[in-house]
C-alpha cells in the first residue's frame, strides 16, 4: 500500500507519474482525429477521447428524463395524498358514512399497511434490498415519495375507519368474505415476517406485501361499485377523491414509463408489482366511478333509495302493528 509520502509498504520509494499539460493533437485542425487529445506523460502518451456531441446530447436527455420522472413522482404523490381528504371531510360534514362501503374502508386499511411496509423495507432495509437486487438484477424501484404516500395514506385510512365506527352507517355491515380476506392477509403477513426474521428469503415477504396491496385495491372497489349500482346514486361517495385518484394514477404510470426509458427495460413495471398494479387498477375503477357519477346516475340527488326502502318498510310495519292494535281494541 502507499503512504502519504509516496512509499510502498516496504519503504521503497514509488515514482509517481508526472502529469504534463494536456495538449491538443495536431491533427485536430484537419479533422482527422475527431477531437482526440493526448495526455503527455513521462512514460507514454495515452489518447483520451473527449465526449462527442452525441454523448453530450444523451447525457442531457438522461438528465431531463430524470427531472421529468421526479416531477411526475411528486405530482402523483400530491394527487393521491390529497384524494383521501374529500371523503373524510364529507363524512365529517354529514356526520354519516352512508354511501361509503365499509368493505372498502376495511380493505383500504389492510392494503395500505401492506404498501407502507413494502416501500419502507425496500427503501431502508439493506438485507431486503440485497435480496431484491439478487432476484431482479436492479435496485428497488421505490422512490422516497412512494414511502410518504403509503404512510400518509395509511393514516387517513385509519381516520376514515374511525369515522365508520362513530358516525351513522345505516344498515351497512362488513361482508364475511371481506373479513375473512383481511384475516388471511394479516395471518400470512405475521407468518412471513417471522420466517424472514429467522433467516428465510425476504423477497417472499416483499412479494406477499405487494400482492396483498394489489389484491386489496382490486377487491375494495367492487363493493363500492355494487353499492352505487344498488342505490342508483353516488351520493356519499366523493367524486373529488375519484378525480384526484385518477390524476395520481396517470402520473404514476408516466413516472414508471420514464424510468423504463432511462434504463431501456420494463423492469420498473415488472419489479414493482404493487405500484404498477395500484396505478392500473386506479385507472380502470376510477373510470367506472366517473361513468356512474357523470352519466348513469347524474340526476340522482341526496335521496338515498336504499334508505327510503328501509324507512318505508319500517313505516309499513308500524302501521300494520297499529292496525292490529286498533282491531283488538274494537273487539
Amino acid at each position: 500500500g502507499l503512504n502519504m509520502d509516496g512509499e510502498d509498504g516496504d519503504g521503497m520509494a514509488v515514482e509517481s507519474p508526472t502529469a504534463a499539460a494536456v495538449v491538443e493533437n495536431d491533427n485536430v485542425a484537419d479533422g482527422s482525429s475527431q477531437g482526440t487529445v493526448e495526455v503527455a506523460e513521462s512514460a507514454d502518451k495515452t489518447p483520451v477521447p473527449t465526449p462527442n456531441a452525441q454523448s453530450v446530447e444523451e447525457l442531457e436527455a438522461h438528465g431531463k428524463l430524470t427531472g421529468f420522472a421526479l416531477a411526475c413522482g411528486w405530482i402523483y404523490f400530491f394527487a393521491w395524498s390529497l384524494s383521501f381528504y374529500p371523503q373524510c371531510i364529507l363524512n365529517y360534514r354529514k356526520k354519516s358514512v352512508r354511501g361509503l362501503s365499509l368493505d372498502y374502508v376495511l380493505l383500504n386499511v389492510t392494503g395500505f399497511f401492506c404498501y407502507s411496509l413494502f416501500t419502507t423495507l425496500l427503501h431502508w432495509s439493506g438485507r431486503v434490498r440485497a435480496s431484491y437486487i439478487a432476484r431482479y438484477g436492479i435496485p428497488p424501484q421505490v422512490e422516497f415519495n412512494d414511502i410518504i404516500f403509503a404512510v400518509h395514506g395509511l393514516c387517513l385510512c385509519v381516520i376514515t375507519f374511525v369515522q365508520c365506527l362513530i358516525y351513522d352507517a345505516g344498515n351497512q355491515k362488513a361482508r364475511p368474505t371481506v373479513i375473512l380476506l383481511n384475516l388471511i392477509i394479516w395471518m400470512g403477513l405475521v407468518l412471513l415476517t417471522i420466517l424472514t426474521i429467522v433467516g428465510f428469503d425476504s423477497t417472499f415477504l416483499i412479494s406477499f406485501l405487494g400482492i396483498g396491496k394489489v389484491t386489496c385495491s382490486f377487491v375494495k372497489y367492487l363493493p363500492q361499485i355494487v353499492l352505487n349500482f344498488r342505490r342508483k346514486s353516488t351520493f356519499g361517495w366523493s367524486i373529488s377523491f375519484v378525480l384526484l385518484d385518477l390524476l395520481g394514477g396517470i402520473f404514476s404510470i408516466i413516472q414508471q414509463t420514464l424510468r423504463s426509458i432511462q434504463i431501456s427495460s420494463i423492469k420498473p413495471f415488472t419489479a414493482n408489482v404493487a405500484k404498477t398494479g395500484l396505478a392500473v387498477e386506479t385507472l380502470i375503477f376510477d373510470t367506472i366511478f366517473i361513468v356512474q357519477h357523470c352519466i348513469l346516475y347524474r340526476n340522482a340527488d341526496e335521496f338515498d333509495s336504499l334508505d327510503q326502502d328501509d324507512e318505508q318498510r319500517e313505516w309499513m310495519e308500524w302501521n300494520e302493528d297499529e292496525f292490529e292494535m286498533s282491531e283488538e281494541e274494537d273487539t
